[in-house]
């Protein structure tokens, strides 16, 4: 077993037979713990591999494929699926002793490449659940972020609900981590993750383009849904797609027509409530004007402003405009190429940035811009007053 231990091996037993002498059956379980190497026979595998009813423990089950060690019978096989699904319901009900038994038959089951994987999970499990990072009852590595295959497994579980479980979750992982993951259609958990963390997840730029038409995967009319796509956390609406980056550079990975601005016109017929558009950049015949308040107030308030739209007519194109959405900080928006980004070093929440380049950017109607502000997450407050 020393001679093949590197090579991840899986010894399978011809003789189905427990060795009589017990010690012999010890010292096979120890070589084999001590050689990294699984063994087992037909029986012990093929019950646990079919005791493996939840995600969970096919995930173990695949880890055990492949970085498997220790002796594996039937007996075993039984024992361990039980132990490692009352240790995930553990840590899901924050029972420490059935998740600390779980995580060290994770130890002993797996090499320590698998098994710190699939403790990471269970820790991450635990730190959703309302656990603390230090009463993690495991000997494991301990992290306050997550892992990648951790948050991708949570993303792809089937059944969690519980928005405080997501909320949590929501601190301990970024937009950047999220996009590194590969979810090119969503799922309904990363819909809850973003709901939920609406006030801790956030980006610098947001850009809107055109949604391609698709045919199997499109999320239902009248539906949004977030996505992955180019390494980018995307929102789909409609017939839009609005990419988000915590770095304003990396927006650039999604290619734009650029477009020559909007009308003043139009910006005057944006919504009124919760939006404040705080200054704009103009062009008429090749000029350039920024107009903006002395104080808070709204732009489009001014007769000043009036009296210019009136004599310019079709003439100005408003390339450039600071506004903000509700109490966000103020967000640039570049008509030119559908961009909105934060200024100075402010964090826009998802909500807020999403918001804010939906209104700006897209013809959705007022009815949608509600629904909109619902899927990411706006308050009840929000909802009700939003236009």
């Amino acid at each position: 077993m020393r001679l093949i231990r590197d090579r991840s091996p899986i010894v399978f037993q011809l003789d189905f037979d427990e060795p009589e002498d017990l010690r012999s059956a010890s010292q096979i379980r120890s070589a084999a713990l001590a050689g990294d190497t699984l063994v087992t026979d037909a029986a012990g595998l093929e019950r646990f591999i079919r005791g493996s009813s939840s995600e969970f423990l096919k995930l173990v089950s695949a880890a055990v494929s492949q970085g498997g060690r220790g002796y594996l019978d039937d007996e075993a096989a039984q024992s361990a699926t039980s132990t490692l699904n009352s240790g995930f319901e553990g840590a899901r009900s924050l029972d420490a002793s059935a998740t600390r038994a779980a995580a060290d038959l994770v130890q002993s089951l797996l090499t320590t490449r698998f098994s710190g994987r699939v403790g990471r999970l269970l820790q991450a499990i635990w730190l959703g659940s309302g656990g603390a990072l230090e009463t993690f009852p495991a000997q494991i590595d301990l992290r306050e972020d997550l892992s990648d295959d951790a948050l991708l497994f949570l993303l792809k579980y089937p059944g969690i609900r519980d928005e405080d479980f997501w909320r949590r979750i929501s601190k301990r992982t970024s937009v950047a981590q999220v996009g590194r993951l590969d979810l090119p259609n969503g799922s309904p958990n990363l819909d809850r993750l973003i709901r939920s963390g609406g006030e801790s997840l956030w980006a610098r730029a947001c850009r809107i383009v055109p949604l391609a038409p698709r045919l199997d995967d499109a999320p239902p009319q009248g539906e949004f849904q977030w996505v992955v796509d180019r390494n980018l956390l995307a929102l789909d609406g409609l017939i839009y797609r609005a990419y988000l980056s915590e770095k304003t550079e990396d927006i650039a990975r999604v290619d734009v027509d650029l477009d020559d601005g909007t009308s003043i016109r139009d910006l005057h017929a944006k919504p009124v409530n919760e939006l404040v558009i705080h200054e704009a950049d103009l062009e008429a015949n090749g000029e350039r004007l920024r107009f903006e308040m002395d104080d808070q107030r709204d732009i489009r308030t001014s007769d000043t402003i009036l009296r210019l739209t009136e004599a310019l007519g079709d003439r100005a194109t408003v390339w450039r405009a600071v506004v903000s959405v509700d109490d966000s900080p103020r967000l640039n928006c570049d008509f030119r190429t559908k961009t909105v980004s934060g200024i100075t070093n402010s964090k826009p929440t998802l909500a807020e940035i999403t918001r804010a380049a939906f209104i700006m950017f897209s013809s959705l109607a007022e009815p949608e811009l509600h629904e909109l502000a619902a899927f990411v997450g706006s308050s009840d407050k929000d909802q009700q007053t939003l236009f």
